[in-house]
């Protein structure tokens, strides 16, 4: 996880990058994401057992491909959701390779207001991430779920149309016929067609 600042002194180009994005991020969401989140408070009033469920509820889901950036992006923006307050749930363990999502994580899922999905050039070669995806897109539909997807150094066309290093992963999932395999691949194109954040290089872009 992220030091303190003060080692800003020693930060690479790369993490001041990441850091300048996640500031800009927190600032356009932070009205957004405030809103949903106390929204059904401020519809309906709480009763002591519902309130105690509210405090419960993850605000926000965030959903990566460990081996590509848990020591880096998604380290710092951990950090700097949680110091804005919010509860986050974040899967600390890396996820037992698999196709089928754990119980724990679709309830924690739907337990939450929102997802950030971190899409990384490794995302899609992880069943146990794509699975998780499928999940998130099935809620957005069903739920009304909101999802936000940071392009992380790969290219937004790449994901909807499932071409670039997607296209290997995928084929490396078995038959395309096969049913589990095309909702993944539905779901993947879906977040791709969504509003986020493309990081690459030294800059980042709202797409």
């Amino acid at each position: 996880m992220a030091s303190s600042s003060s080692s800003s002194s020693s930060s690479s180009p790369q993490t001041d990058t990441c850091l300048n994005f996640i500031t800009h991020l927190l600032k356009a969401l932070k009205d957004a994401m405030m809103n949903v989140f106390f929204h059904d408070e401020i519809l309906e009033p709480l009763s002591p057992a519902s309130a105690s469920s509210t405090r419960l509820k993850h605000q926000v889901f965030l959903s990566f491909r460990g081996e590509d950036t848990r020591l880096n992006f998604t380290a710092h923006l951990l950090k700097a959701l949680k110091e804005t307050g919010m509860n986050v749930f974040f899967d600390e363990e890396t996820l037992e390779k698999g196709e089928q999502l754990s119980q724990a994580l679709s309830r924690a899922i739907a337990a939450s207001n929102l997802s950030i999905i971190v899409l990384s050039v490794d995302y899609a070669s992880s069943k146990s991430c794509l699975a998780e995806l499928s999940d998130i897109m099935r809620r957005k539909d069903t739920q009304g779920h909101i999802v936000l997807p940071i392009f992380y150094h790969v290219d937004p066309s790449d994901v909807r149309n499932l071409g670039g290093s997607f296209k290997k992963s995928f084929n490396g999932h078995g038959s395309n016929r096969l049913p589990q395999v095309q909702r993944w691949k539905t779901a993947f194109a879906e977040v791709g067609k969504l509003k986020g954040w493309h990081i690459e290089g030294g800059k980042f872009d709202r797409e």
